[in-house]
């Protein structure tokens, strides 16, 4: 009896430990079938490549990566803006997030060649636009870098992000994208306990991303607790995401004068500030992002209207430019198509090419 039991247990453990390789084989061949076929990143990241897009950099959190493709040895688009500056050169930096930085031209480019085709050979546009940019990345992107580049005008197209990004990532007002991620990083985790391990394990396969992402985020990011302790959708945290980036665009415009450079800024048009969708906008369509947004931008033009300063702050808003448009704008919650984005830029030239002539008229002493 004692051989015959042996003999069971030894066969039992024979084909569990076959029927462990067979399956370990299984799962090893959807693996590498998942990871020529599945892609887990969301629609924003395929569009715009994280390791492309969102490369770490001191101060300003993330910009692009330094020559990958379509980037330049400073890792934005286009030329590099090169020192020291020629005589008589009119130098506009541009800043906001992937609406500055997207485009075939982007707005930059579309703005430069208006100034060029309306008779100021000398005007150049150069894009500082970063994926996920908010407006206080854009301001320590100014104090860092575009100080040392000798600007004219610094131009800010944002605002879309500052509203965006708390609702769906990050919730504290005012943090750059995904800052909740980097300060639960595990390798900085010193309590054993709490390490993600398993976790960790399981997110090194293609299959698991795709199939569970709401795991992983629950377990390396505490979103939740975020959420609660900074008051998210209280009446409170919409009025904090208003103020910081009021205060923001007032800081940017105080450090452009400290260096002698004028600064503009323009709230962008979200598909949530459009009175009529077209069907192709649709699926893009959330009635509660959608009461939020115009909430928060309210709040932004009542802080705008009351803010006092001499000279006051240039600011123009855009954000209902396509509002009575019945026609296909939004590819998504934010972002335009090609065909639509020299409506912005016009709007963008339109106020800069004014600001230019009315400045050249005080120089010269004409009325």
């Amino acid at each position: 009896m004692d051989r015959q039991n042996h003999s069971r247990i030894d066969i039992l453990m024979g084909r569990l430990f076959l029927s462990l390789i067979a399956l370990t084989a299984v799962f090893m061949m959807c693996e590498w079938i998942s990871r020529k076929l599945l892609d887990p990143r969301p629609p924003i990241e395929r569009r715009f490549p994280v390791q492309h897009t969102r490369h770490p950099r001191p101060y300003s959190m993330f910009s692009g990566k330094p020559h990958a493709p379509d980037l330049n040895s400073l890792g934005y688009r286009g030329d590099v803006p090169p020192m020291p500056k020629s005589p008589g050169e009119c130098r506009i930096f541009f800043l906001g997030g992937s609406t500055v930085y997207r485009g075939d031209p982007a707005i930059p480019e579309m703005v430069q060649d208006m100034f060029q085709d309306h008779g100021f050979p000398n005007v150049r546009a150069y894009n500082f636009g970063v994926v996920s940019s908010v407006s206080g990345m854009e301001l320590a992107r100014i104090v860092f870098e575009i100080s040392d580049l000798a600007p004219d005008w610094i131009v800010m197209y944002n605002g879309g992000n500052d509203i965006h990004q708390p609702w769906d990532w990050d919730p504290r007002p005012g943090y750059p994208f995904n800052f909740i991620v980097y300060e639960n990083n595990p390798i900085l985790d010193k309590d054993l306990k709490t390490y993600p391990a398993t976790a960790l394990l399981l997110y090194g396969s293609n299959i698991m991303r795709y199939l569970f992402p709401g795991y992983f985020i629950q377990k390396f990011v505490p979103l939740e607790r975020a959420r609660k302790e900074s008051g998210y959708q209280s009446p409170e945290w919409r009025e904090e995401i208003a103020d910081i980036y009021v205060n923001n665009l007032v800081k940017a415009d105080k450090i452009a004068r400290a260096m002698d450079a004028q600064f503009a800024a323009f709230f962008q048009p979200l598909l949530y500030f459009k009175d009529s969708l077209h069907a192709e906008e649709r699926p893009y369509e959330n009635r509660e992002m959608e009461k939020f947004a115009r909430t928060v931008r309210e709040s932004i033009l009542s802080r705008i209207d009351r803010l006092e300063g001499d000279p006051p702050l240039r600011f123009v808003d855009l954000s209902r430019i396509y509002s009575a448009d019945t026609s296909y704008i939004f590819i998504d919650g934010i972002h335009t198509r090609q065909e639509t984005m020299t409506v912005a830029a016009l709007a963008i030239y339109q106020e800069l090419s004014a600001a230019f002539m009315e400045r050249t008229s005080n120089t010269t002493g004409g009325h």
